[in-house]
């Protein structure tokens, strides 16, 4: 697995981990960017 796909499937698994009322602390990094994707797709699916 290279690099880049680590990172997002890193931020992708992250994102499994987040409750309903959790406050995020992120960084401005890659990771940050696939964990953020990831919300919002579950936030439009409602699994958040």
């Amino acid at each position: 697995m290279k690099h880049s796909e680590q990172k997002k499937w890193a931020g992708q698994k992250a994102a499994e981990y987040i409750k309903i009322g959790m406050i995020l602390g992120l960084g401005t990094g890659s990771t940050a960017y696939y964990m953020i994707k990831r919300v919002g797709e579950l936030v439009k699916n409602n699994f958040i």
